[in-house]
């Protein structure tokens, strides 16, 4: 064998060892879509770092679901709660009139259900049962609500992520890498997880158990559906799923025509009904539904009841409220959809959605966005349309998804009421279908690359205003806990909330007037006489700050100073009383 055969000759005559072209590392593609994951789920972190709950309910030990749990190592369903005499005596406990002392400290009797003499929490069992009794049992101590909502939202992603890597590695080997990692990156940002996770409380935390049941409910389908020697125990995987997720929320039973349509789809291929995928289909539900039943039973006396009727809330009667109503598809669709959040020239870029007219009835939406308007990507999912009439491994997916989309879509869009909350339930499988739409892309013969571009553009859009949003959310929620602490005389829990305000916003002058009042209930008069000097400084057109750092300076002995801060407030806002009664005590009435 010549030289000639194992070198590359140039134009010069000089002759080169021939050198083979690289091969990409079979490690490249996990290692960038791990990346990717990590990355989102850091972001996951730091918005539930960064928000709070609201009430006061940030004490993992008075929590609703360790107080279940609690109970369940006591020998009973009802909540380690007691009831106060006077509550127990009220001629109607339910009415938001008179119970409403009791909602706050030193009670929290708030959004839980009283029957018979006993509390219940209206929320279904299953995360107590999945994270905050192991928790406890393996620690000794107490989960939180943030951090528990946080690990079911990380297993949502982490089972949506696994989904999308196998199908683009079973229906589009050909997909770039990098792709399918902005593709994790930015179905993970834009899902509006970081929203949910923004402000968590009692009731976040079910909404993201339901989305990480649901979302490993698809998984399993799809593995059931492409591995046909465990299609069994996939299947039951899937079923036991969908029996968790409604152990969470009851709203999860819209779901169950998931296993009916995949027994369907599997009848079709095998041409006869398949009986052990009927029991696996069947099982595992019905076992959960069984259990949730005698729950409800023990607790209230009727398998169907989960205490709703039963339940203490601000502002309404619950039981007396028209849950579903057509007239409600009309507000909803326009809220959901149609009604978008602004955009800001300044920290945290995002806004609120202004108010809408709704029908009688329906209750105020709270920070929801506009998904076709606000979330362009969403547009991409009618790019998986087509795919889901094909009998591919996309199809099959795409289907799937489009159905828990649909289900999800149209229970919320018939309820009575409007919420960030319920938007990530439903957000979540139409954000992945433009996933699907990517891949369905990607797999078709020629001209896969004409998708990349405004995809990818669409998606970035998409990431930034969610991040904005859950920015907004977190800080609106740490200024509600702030309003919510100082009015129930709480100045330290204040200043844990608005000192992460100004860590954020250190330029911002209310922020600064805001910490000068908590540290002035607090007894630091001196440090509150700096902030509300700064705040003026920040913020001079503030006829507040001038009037608090007029009290403070009168405090402080220095009459001239408050006097000139009085009149400045008054200059400002003519209306301020606290600065007209200012003057008064500088000004004393001469017939007294």
């Amino acid at each position: 064998m010549g030289l000639k055969q194992g070198c590359a000759r140039l134009d010069s005559g000089l002759c080169w060892p021939a050198i083979s072209p690289a091969r990409p590392s079979p490690y490249a593609g996990p290692l960038l879509a791990l990346l990717a994951c990590a990355l989102v789920l850091a972001c996951y972190a730091a918005f539930a770092r960064l928000g709070t709950a609201v009430f006061g309910n940030d004490d993992p030990g008075q929590a609703v679901y360790n107080r279940m749990a609690d109970g369940f190592l006591g020998g009973h369903l009802y909540l380690r709660r007691d009831v106060p005499p006077a509550f127990a005596q009220l001629r109607d406990p339910y009415d938001p009139a008179q119970n409403g002392p009791f909602r706050d400290p030193p009670y929290y009797l708030y959004d839980l259900s009283y029957f018979r003499g006993r509390m219940y929490a209206y929320f279904g069992a299953a995360p107590a049962l999945l994270l905050f009794l192991p928790y406890h049992l393996l620690t000794g101590g107490y989960l939180s609500y943030k951090a528990a909502a946080l690990a079911f939202a990380a297993a949502a992603f982490l089972a949506w992520a696994w989904l999308a890597w196998d199908v683009r590695r079973r229906c589009a080997p050909a997909m770039p890498d990098w792709l399918l990692a902005a593709a994790l990156l930015a179905f993970g940002l834009a899902g509006a997880l970081p929203s949910l996770l923004a402000r968590v409380d009692v009731w976040e935390v079910p909404v993201a158990a339901v989305s990480a049941c649901g979302a490993l409910a698809l998984l399993a389908l799809w593995q059931a559906w492409n591995r046909p020697a465990a299609r069994v125990r996939w299947l039951a995987l899937a079923s036991l799923a969908l029996g968790l997720a409604i152990g969470c929320r009851p709203t999860a039973l819209v779901l169950c025509p998931l296993l009916a349509w995949f027994l369907g789809e599997a009848r079709q291929a095998e041409g006869r009904w398949n009986r052990r995928l009927v029991l696996a289909a069947a099982l595992p539900l019905g076992g959960c539904l069984a259990l949730l039943g005698a729950y409800n039973y023990g607790r209230f006396g009727s398998v169907l009841d989960t205490g709703h009727r039963y339940q203490l809330a601000g502002g309404q009667y619950e039981s007396r409220l028209t849950l579903f109503r057509p007239a409600y598809v009309w507000d909803n669709l326009r809220i959901y959809f149609l009604h978008a959040a602004p955009w800001l020239p300044r920290f945290p870029f995002v806004g609120e959605a202004g108010p809408l007219r709704m029908s009688e009835g329906h209750s105020d939406a709270e920070l929801t966005f506009g998904l076709l308007l606000n979330l362009p990507l969403a547009w991409c999912a009618l790019r998986s349309l087509p795919a889901a009439r094909s009998a591919s491994g996309v199809g099959f997916a795409v289907r799937a998804v489009l159905l828990a989309a649909a289900a999800e879509t149209a229970f919320f869009l018939a309820f009575f009421e409007a919420n960030i909350r319920y938007e990530v339930e439903f957000l979540l499988p139409l954000l992945f279908l433009s996933v699907l739409g990517l891949i369905a892309a990607e797999a078709a013969p020629g001209g896969r690359r004409r998708l990349r571009a405004p995809w990818l553009a669409l998606a970035a859009a998409s990431a930034a205003f969610v991040l904005g949003h859950a920015a907004h959310r977190a800080l609106k929620a740490r200024l509600d806990s702030y309003g919510w602490a100082m009015a129930h005389r709480q100045p330290q829990a204040a200043l844990r909330h608005i000192g992460t305000l100004l860590a954020l916003e250190p330029a911002n002058g209310a922020f600064h007037n805001d910490r000068g009042v908590a540290l002035s209930v607090a007894g630091d008069a001196a440090g509150g006489m700096r902030e509300f000097a700064r705040a003026v400084e920040l913020d001079p057109g503030s006829s507040g700050a001038h009037c608090n750092l007029g009290f403070a300076l009168l405090n402080h002995g220095d009459a001239a100073g408050a006097l000139a801060q009085f009149r400045r407030s008054l200059e400002l806002d003519p209306a301020n009383a606290g600065a007209r009664a200012g003057l008064a005590l500088l000004r004393p009435d001469p017939a007294r």
